[in-house]
């Protein structure tokens, strides 16, 4: 209703998986205004042909040459990628991350290296996100590039706010478009997998 009352807005709905995005594109298939889409859908990097998704620590392991600081580059990306709530980290800064670096007992000395080595990994998965990916770094990556300022829409609603991740909803607040957010606390989901309550 909110769509049909303001015909001249532009809005982009964004929605959890693809059975919401079907059901909202058949009931509005008459509205213009609007565009429809899972949040990873939106965030898709037109990855190659056959890729798969793969755990962070697969993608890292495949890409870091030196395995004495292995753990240390897949928890800093892990965080990083997720920006969980109580350890959040929007980049790799060394006051920003030398709290995960402590909690694995590091040798002091290391930390200069380790710091490079994780900014080094990222770069790198970056540059590889065709082919080695998953659906945290996709957020991620669409986050780094603010993609949805970019967006010619008036208007983003988003439904089941309570299962989005904290790199979900700052990239929502730094779009500075208005938002409408719908959801319902007592079905949130996912925190297991960093998710909070919007």
């Amino acid at each position: 209703e909110r769509v049909k009352q303001n015909s001249k807005n532009k809005y982009l709905i964004l929605v959890f998986n693809k059975s919401m995005e079907k059901d909202i594109k058949k009931k509005c298939k008459k509205i213009k205004n609007i565009r429809v889409k899972t949040i990873d859908g939106y965030c898709w990097n037109n990855h190659d042909s056959g890729s798969q998704p793969q755990k962070t620590a697969i993608i890292i392991n495949e890409l870091v040459k030196n395995k004495k600081f292995l753990p240390h580059i897949i928890k800093i990306i892990r965080t990083y990628t997720i920006n969980s709530t109580e350890k959040e980290i929007k980049k790799f800064d060394g006051d920003d991350i030398l709290h995960i670096i402590k909690e694995l007992k590091t040798n002091t000395n290391d930390i200069p290296l380790i710091l490079k080595l994780a900014k080094n990994t990222w770069s790198k998965i970056r540059k590889k996100n065709k082919s080695l990916w998953n659906y945290d770094i996709n957020r991620k990556i669409a986050w780094e590039n603010n993609k949805l300022a970019s967006e010619d829409v008036d208007e983003i609603i988003v439904d089941e706010v309570q299962d989005l991740n904290p790199v979900m909803l700052d990239m929502l607040i730094k779009s500075d478009k208005r938002l409408l957010l719908v959801g319902d606390s007592k079905q949130a989901i996912y925190k297991f997998l960093g998710n909070i309550n919007a």
